[in-house]
């Protein structure tokens, strides 16, 4: 079951606007931001450490293992988040990846579903399953991973395939699949190379 959280609907159609990265506790606003934009960010934080929400931030997943946590937010922009810093968690060490979209209307809900999540520190990582083939468009499927070491660079990928993967650092990995017609169900996966602590969650989001 989706778990809205803005209510209101007359989006029809997302672009995807740019990414940023950062190393610091400041959300990195992406080159373009305006009001109005999906903003969807996600923090790798060491040690283990309780996030700090930026106001009307939805929190979606925090997820942690001995050191470390990756934890994920959403956020219609308003006019505030454009013209000053957005403050996060500040944490010993942070990484912060944020992605923008621009819908052809004003954003009225935004509703998540397909909430996973998976922390390990040896085996094997299960892929989770993404159903967004039943949802409402425009849908998001998004996944993310973040482990202790930067190398081997952490991975995540999906099938279907990401429209994009970024990485911060070589600790924090986070991707997504748009549509704005015909979803599709998703498997998404990440590596865990042995011995390593290693963080790996994955959601889907409908927009209206």
């Amino acid at each position: 079951m989706p778990t809205h959280i803005y209510i209101g609907g007359g989006v029809s159609e997302l672009t995807f606007v740019a990414s940023a990265a950062a190393v610091s506790q400041f959300v990195p606003k992406p080159t373009g931001i305006q009001e109005g934009d999906l903003l969807a960010v996600f923090e790798w934080m060491s040690p283990v450490t309780t996030p700090v929400v930026p106001s009307g931030f939805a929190s979606i997943e925090d997820t942690g293992v001995f050191s470390i946590n990756v934890h994920s937010m959403l956020k219609v922009v308003d006019a505030s988040d454009v013209a000053n810093s957005i403050e996060g968690t500040n944490a010993t060490v942070d990484r912060k990846l944020s992605f923008l979209f621009r819908p052809n209307d004003a954003i009225e809900t935004v509703s998540v579903a397909d909430k996973s999540e998976q922390a390990v520190s040896s085996g094997a990582v299960s892929d989770q399953a993404v159903l967004a083939a039943s949802r409402s468009t425009p849908v998001l499927v998004f996944g993310a991973a973040g482990q202790v070491a930067a190398s081997p660079p952490v991975a995540v990928s999906s099938s279907p395939p990401f429209d994009l993967v970024e990485v911060v650092a070589g600790q924090l990995a986070a991707g997504f699949k748009l549509y704005n017609s015909a979803p599709a169900d998703h498997a998404n996966s990440a590596v865990h190379f042995g011995g390593v602590q290693y963080v790996f969650q994955s959601f889907s989001i409908s927009v209206s």
